[in-house]
Formats: C-alpha cells, sequence, structure tokens
C-alpha cells in the first residue's frame, strides 16, 4: 500500500475498529532484500481484514487500484481477493519452510566447522594470524 499521511490514518483506524493488534507496519517489498517479500507478506497477511473492509468501504482505497494503459483506459484490477489471500497464505509457508530448511542447514554447517576446527592441528596448515 503506498503510504500518505491520509491514507495510513484511514488505515489505522480501520485496523483499530476491526481490534487488529499488530504492531508491525506495512511496507513494499525490497528487490535487495532476500527475506523482504516474505516479510512484507507476513504483516500484510495479518491486516487482511482492514484490506477487505476498506475495499467495501472506501471510495478513495478503490480508486488506487484503477490502472490506465496507454491509450488511457482505465481498469480496476485490485484490491486483492480471497484467491490472492489463500495465495499469499500458500506463499508463507512455503517460505517459512524454506527459511527454517536454511536456518537448519546453516547450524549445521557452522557445528561441523567448529568440530573440524577444534579438532585439527592449525601449524600443519601454516595459518598466519594477523594482529
Amino acid at each position: 500500500m503506498r503510504s500518505s499521511p491520509s491514507r495510513l490514518l484511514v488505515f489505522k483506524k480501520c485496523a483499530e475498529k476491526l481490534r487488529i493488534e499488530c504492531k508491525k507496519s506495512l511496507w513494499l517489498d525490497v528487490a535487495t532484500r532476500w527475506n523482504s517479500t516474505y516479510l512484507m507478506l507476513e504483516v500484510a497477511e495479518k491486516f487482511e481484514k482492514v484490506f477487505v473492509r476498506l475495499g467495501q468501504s472506501e471510495p478513495r482505497y478503490m480508486s488506487y487500484f484503477l490502472k490506465v494503459d496507454s491509450k488511457g483506459n482505465k481498469k480496476n484490477i485490485g484490491p486483492p481477493s480471497l484467491e490472492d489471500w489463500e495465495n499469499t497464505r500458500t506463499l508463507l509457508k512455503v517460505f517459512k519452510d524454506l527459511l527454517h530448511g536454511y536456518i537448519e542447514i546453516f547450524w549445521l554447517i557452522a557445528y561441523y566447522i567448529k568440530f573440524f576446527l577444534q579438532r585439527i592441528d592449525l601449524h600443519e596448515y601454516k595459518l598466519i594470524a594477523i594482529v
């Protein structure tokens, strides 16, 4: 969701009315951060009811989803549908499983490196310490 002070205020008021308790704020995906999409979707999913309510009650919110093509024709492309939210939940599960596996592999590799370093004779490898 693109932010402006007025849009953010409407969004926050709607979240309060729906009693959504989430301390995190919405943010946009950052192409250079590997976990950015996951974090963006994780927070957005917590506010799903807010997006649905705004889609039902806020004409200004709906106008955000008008896309104008090169000929000037307007087309409504959103807000997120129920199918979009189901796809989001599926994608979050996949991300979470991959992240969990990545962390397990990382710690396993770190353990073996530590295990190896504790058992080798460093003089044998002629390592030079930089002071």
